[in-house]
């Protein structure tokens, strides 16, 4: 089967700013460290709509994809969105139904933002293997239909916790490199010590070993300084540069207008600051070009599993 659009999983290490670098492309943020894969398939459209779905890895399962990782069928969490805020209320409830299998579906949708928000921010859940689907219709979103997953951030650890984590993260991210064909983007701040940009380097070439289908894209520009590190990994592999957006207190659900002006605003940075104002290669700045280079890519060959996403069935609220 092949896939008439391009799949794109977004890697790096915890607070690198994956989910703030896809929260400028889908207009939503959550707020909390990612701890399970989220894919989002963005499909342009003349209004604004979107459905949420989760499939929990499922060791039990007799279906499993060609990296061995086992799921059950995605479920619909809820009714179908109609605004990026009711969006971002149904993917916090769906992240807790992912930790918590067996609770009570009503109950977590009866809960307030505050007591999500400390369920979400408990510090002792592990990663989950599980995946929140979000099929997300909009008229800016994307001028080409495409699917970004943001993965759960690498974590070092010995033992315990931190080797489960690794080995999740192992799974997840071969499930979609590997099942799926799908291309990398290893998201690193600008300011990385060797021995953090190596360890995330390493884990992506466990996924992609010539670094053939994997692009880096440097953020926090904001920082005082560029690291060697990543002048040297920027002269050995293609690279994209984006900016954090300011806006980062608490979830935030974005309008069309406000992520245009996001783009404005990275823009601007690019074209009145150095040393980007004075750089003769301007393609590979701001997340608008980093959209068009994806845009740009093959389709994706897929393996023999399943398309879950023409297997939902729902949950009710």
């Amino acid at each position: 089967m092949v896939y008439d659009h391009p799949k794109v999983v977004v890697v790096g290490e915890q607070g690198s700013g994956k989910s703030t670098f896809i929260a400028a492309i889908t207009g939503l943020y959550l707020a909390t460290s990612t701890k399970c894969a989220i894919e989002w398939h963005l499909v342009p459209s003349a209004s604004w709509s979107a459905t949420v779905a989760i499939a929990h890895h499922s060791p039990n399962s007799k279906t499993a994809s060609a990296s061995g990782i086992r799921y059950t069928t995605p479920q619909q969490v809820g009714s179908t969105c109609s605004s990026p805020s009711q969006l971002a209320r149904l993917l916090r409830r769906a992240e807790i139904l992912m930790f918590y299998p067996g609770i009570d579906v009503a109950h977590v949708f009866t809960l307030s933002e505050n007591a999500v928000t400390s369920i979400l921010s408990g510090g002792s859940r592990t990663l989950s293997a599980g995946v929140i689907y979000v099929t997300l219709q909009h008229p800016d979103s994307s001028s080409r239909e495409m699917t970004i997953v943001d993965m759960p951030g690498i974590v070092s650890g010995i033992g315990g916790k931190g080797l489960e984590n690794v080995y999740l993260q192992q799974l997840i991210a071969s499930h979609y490199s590997r099942t799926n064909g799908a291309w990398i983007a290893i998201v690193i701040p600008i300011n990385v010590d060797s021995g953090r940009g190596n360890q995330a380097l390493s884990f992506v070439k466990l996924l992609d070993g010539d670094l053939g289908r994997t692009t880096v894209i440097f953020n926090h520009l904001d920082c005082e300084e560029i690291s060697p590190w990543s002048v040297q990994a920027s002269q050995q592999q293609k690279c994209f540069y984006i900016q954090k957006p300011d806006r980062l207190a608490g979830p935030f659900a974005l309008s069309a207008e406000e992520i245009q002006n996001l783009r404005q605003q990275e823009a601007a940075l690019f074209q009145f600051c150095e040393p980007w104002a004075s750089r003769p290669e301007r393609s590979n700045l701001g997340v608008g070009n980093i959209l068009k280079a994806a845009w740009a890519l093959p389709p994706i060959n897929k393996a023999s599993s399943p398309d879950w996403r023409l297997t939902f069935t729902k949950i009710s609220q």
